[in-house]
């Protein structure tokens, strides 16, 4: 009972109100059986490539190539014709930031296999209804920087200065030029953020592992386990290969906790011009939700549900 009640406490338990403790540890239980049923497969998918062998180059990736601009990816599943408005501000943002910088790559249901071929089984799932457009929506990610390398945003991302972005894809990195934003503490099934990835290069070895998993979990289990099921295959292939492990030192850890702050803790408090000032000054990346559809009157979701793009663009 000690031995649980450490664990408990080094994951934050004992800090939450009581009505969020069963979620919460219902959570925990949820990630943790999908990380228990993944992780014999990862292992297999790393042993078939032959990730622990010498003969293996690890850092054997192939060039972006010449291109001046990398690439944002971006995918909406129904379309861009009748987008909801927090989604064109956050699309008229990217382009106004990042356009000079990177190429702009935007993909629907339609458009998708003009870029990339998914297993037949992934898309009939989908079109079945027996995949979340989420859960599509990472193995997407994963294929597109596998094939191109690039920069994902999800679509929710609202940018409001340049410079963030690109000091995330510039930090020196040991992970084969790939870059993740870490979101819990080190005993927590997932461990990472899935709205923002970077990699410099395609052909990265981490999104082919990821590829293979999640083709043949989703070959062998109807049930989906988690919808963090992206996530806890990254967090179990860093956790079972060697030289992946100094991602999880602390030191190599980047945590964009900033970039929350007005999606997920002011989208209902009364908008105010200087906030919204302290919390871009804090930082240009945020992520937002469109999900939340009855934002009250005055309010920053309220605000940013209209389109003011170039009003709080100034601000």
């Amino acid at each position: 009972m000690k031995l649980i009640g450490y664990f408990l406490n080094k994951l934050g338990y004992y800090n939450l109100k009581s009505s969020n403790k069963y979620r919460y540890v219902k959570e925990l239980y949820d990630e943790t059986r999908t990380m228990n049923r993944i992780t014999p497969l990862v292992k297999e998918v790393l042993d078939r490539n032959q990730v622990n062998s010498k003969k293996f180059d690890f850092q054997e990736v192939s060039s972006v190539g010449t291109e001046s601009k990398p690439k944002i990816f971006q995918y909406w599943h129904q379309g861009f014709d009748n987008l909801p408005v927090i989604i064109k501000n956050c699309y008229a943002s990217i382009d106004y930031y990042l356009g000079q910088d990177f190429e702009v790559i935007r993909i629907d249901k339609e458009s998708l296999s003009n870029f990339i071929v998914l297993p037949a089984h992934i898309i009939q799932l989908q079109e079945n209804g027996n995949m979340s457009i989420a859960h599509f929506s990472d193995i997407i990610r994963n294929k597109l920087l596998f094939e191109f390398g690039g920069l994902w945003l999800d679509s929710t991302v609202l940018i409001t200065g340049k410079d963030d972005i690109l000091r995330f894809i510039s930090l020196d990195n040991r992970l084969m030029f790939s870059r993740f934003v870490f979101s819990n503490p080190k005993e927590h099934a997932v461990q990472f953020e899935s709205w923002i990835i970077w990699s410099r290069n395609k052909g990265n070895l981490v999104y082919k592992i990821a590829e293979e998993v999640l083709s043949e979990y989703w070959r062998k289990h109807k049930d989906v386990g988690n919808y963090f099921l992206y996530h806890i295959v990254l967090t179990t292939i860093f956790l079972n290969e060697e030289r992946f492990k100094d991602l999880f030192n602390w030191n190599n850890r980047i945590y964009l906790g900033n970039s929350l702050d007005l999606g997920h803790y002011m989208i209902g408090e009364n908008f105010n011009s200087n906030l919204l000032k302290s919390i871009k000054d804090k930082t240009d990346i945020h992520k937002l939700d469109f999900k939340h559809t009855s934002f009250g009157n005055g309010t920053f979701g309220d605000y940013f549900s209209k389109e003011l793009f170039s009003d709080y663009i100034l601000i």
